[in-house]
C-alpha cells in the first residue's frame, strides 16, 4: 500500500518539531524517545512507499 502524501508530510512535520523539541531540552530523556519514535514512523511510512 502506497501512503499518502500528506500522512508522510505530516509525519515529517512531527520529525521537524520533535528535533526542535531536543534541541530546546537536550538532557529530556522523554523528548529524546518521543523524537526518535516520530522518526522511526516517519521512517516507516517512506520504507512502506519505495518501489
Amino acid at each position: 500500500m502506497v501512503n499518502e502524501p500528506d500522512e508522510i508530510a505530516a509525519a515529517g512535520a512531527e520529525v521537524v518539531e520533535m528535533l526542535g523539541a531536543c534541541a530546546a531540552a537536550p538532557d529530556d530523556v522523554e523528548v529524546g524517545r518521543a523524537a526518535d519514535a516520530a522518526l522511526m514512523e516517519l521512517e516507516r511510512l517512506l520504507a512502506a512507499g519505495a518501489p
